[in-house]
């Protein structure tokens, strides 16, 4: 049942008059005639009868009448409604990798545009797969997204440029320890301290992204200056809950302590450093502005604000 069919049934009645309503419709009478009648083919009844040459309608096409007028103005209501809310909200997609001081600050920023424009509607769904890594904006994968970056050997504090593109934004909201782990199935698992020696000839086990093929060197340059030599194997790990459930047999992982704080309590996982090095990663949130509708810039504004003036973007 077409809206456009009510409402010119709605008009016909106005005068039962098939050429004024097409007239005043703007649409031929036959077609006129033809969606009239294809309602009534649809609910099974007709709509009018002819009494002495003039046209009235049935006791069928009164209720109808009735019926059509609310609907028509059901669906004008719902346009308006969805129109306005079309314009006064925005959906974003981000990737957190389940970093609770992101997550955060995503609620609270939300919150705080909410309470200063109560029209203003923000939809955030979270993605968990492998979306840490500048392809994924550049992709459209995601609106913004975490971003470990591993700090490299000779990098002591916080660089003032992290080598993005000139279109991407990045805001650092601290830095956390890499620990390294293995699974029951590596001979070191039982063993009660790990040294960077006993990871001599092992593999590191990391993602293919982008991000991922950078920091495979660094790790190897930490380890070169131990004096040990690693070999890196980057696999295309959909998510990163594959990548942490995977079981090298003669190999380890890396992981940043406060996204996975749930596998210490494995038992066939554990998680460990080295006494050689400490690796730490900035933790990056990365977006292209340009990306964003109205409602979207406002929330970034907002969620820049507090990550800004947070204790946790201090060096």
């Amino acid at each position: 049942m077409e809206t456009a069919h009510l409402v010119e049934f709605i008009a016909f009645t106005d005068t039962l008059n098939y050429t004024k309503a097409a007239e005043d419709l703007f649409i031929s009478q036959p077609a006129l005639r033809s969606h009239v009648k294809a309602l009534e083919s649809e609910v099974g009844i007709s709509f009018v009868i002819k009494r002495n040459g003039v046209l009235e309608l049935t006791p069928g096409g009164k209720l109808f009448l009735k019926h059509a007028r609310e609907i028509v103005k059901m669906a004008d209501t719902a346009l308006l409604e969805c129109r306005a809310l079309s314009q006064n909200s925005t959906a974003l997609l981000v990737g957190t990798l389940g970093y609770p001081v992101l997550e955060e600050h995503i609620g609270a920023a939300r919150d705080s545009l909410r309470s200063r424009y109560p029209e203003a509607q923000v939809d955030i769904r979270f993605g968990y797969s492998t979306h840490a890594n500048l392809a994924a904006i550049v992709e459209g994968k995601v609106d913004m997204t975490m971003y470990p970056r591993i700090r490299g050997v000779d990098e002591s504090c916080v660089p003032d440029d992290f080598g993005f593109p000139s279109e991407v934004e990045v805001l650092r909201l601290g830095t956390e320890k890499i620990y390294f782990w293995v699974t029951k199935n590596n001979p070191l698992f039982e063993k009660p301290e790990i040294t960077a020696e006993d990871l001599r000839g092992q593999s590191l086990l990391l993602g293919n992204t982008d991000n991922m093929v950078s920091a495979g060197g660094k790790f190897v340059d930490y380890f070169k200056v131990a004096g040990v030599d690693i070999k890196v194997d980057h696999q295309p790990f959909a998510t990163y809950t594959d990548y942490m459930f995977s079981t090298p047999h003669n190999g380890f992982g890396m992981v940043v302590e406060a996204l996975h704080p749930t596998f210490r309590s494995r038992k066939d996982f554990r998680m460990f450093s080295v006494e050689e090095f400490t690796v730490v990663a900035d933790m990056l949130l990365i977006y292209d502005p340009s990306a964003f509708d109205d409602i979207g810039q406002m929330y970034v504004s907002e969620l820049v604000r507090r990550i800004q003036s947070s204790e946790l973007c201090s060096r």
